[in-house]
């Protein structure tokens, strides 16, 4: 057991990240509170004002497009299921709304897809940006079981049965 320095906090060892320079060889704050300072940094004016001159320099350009390269190997389910829908709106079988579907906010408006089968592919709901961000950390904290019933069943939910009446027909079914 080891106490956070910033929270004060009595935690597991596996609960801090390495530091060699410290005689224990653990950073002496926990992770969660690296991460909120690291979180809290990364939204400053001066931590976003370094992000983008980093990304201008070549090791930057190169770290984004290794990134980049990895999500799509990491996600071919998700490449394909945007590609799906953006031409799908390129073609006029979907148009993308003025309004967020849950705030009714103008803007520019993501497609939130529940499910990156083929068959849901189009199936999409309509968000701003900070409802889109609220809606993957609300599905984040579900448990897998939430969606794992079906869109058939009596205890499916709306990610299950989805949120895009008429993407049956756009699909071809």
């Amino acid at each position: 057991m080891k106490s956070c320095t910033k929270c004060g906090i009595e935690k597991d060892l596996a609960c801090f990240g390495p530091r060699l320079r410290n005689k224990d060889g653990l950073a002496s704050w926990c992770n969660t509170c690296k991460k909120v300072a690291s979180l809290k940094y990364a939204r400053s004016e001066q931590g976003k004002a370094n992000r983008k001159e980093y990304i201008q320099t070549g090791q930057g350009k190169s770290a984004t497009q290794t990134a980049y390269r990895k999500y799509r190997e990491d996600n071919p389910d998700k490449i394909a299921a945007q590609k799906k829908l953006n031409n799908a709106i390129r073609d006029g079988k979907l148009e993308r709304p003025e309004y967020c579907e849950r705030c009714f906010a103008g803007g520019d408006i993501e497609a939130h897809h529940w499910s990156y089968l083929e068959e849901h592919q189009l199936a999409v709901q309509w968000l701003c940006q900070q409802c889109h961000t609220a809606e993957h950390q609300i599905v984040a904290v579900l448990p897998q079981s939430v969606c794992g019933f079906g869109p058939d069943s009596e205890t499916a939910c709306g990610y299950c049965t989805g949120f895009n009446a008429g993407a049956e027909d756009i699909n071809g079914e």
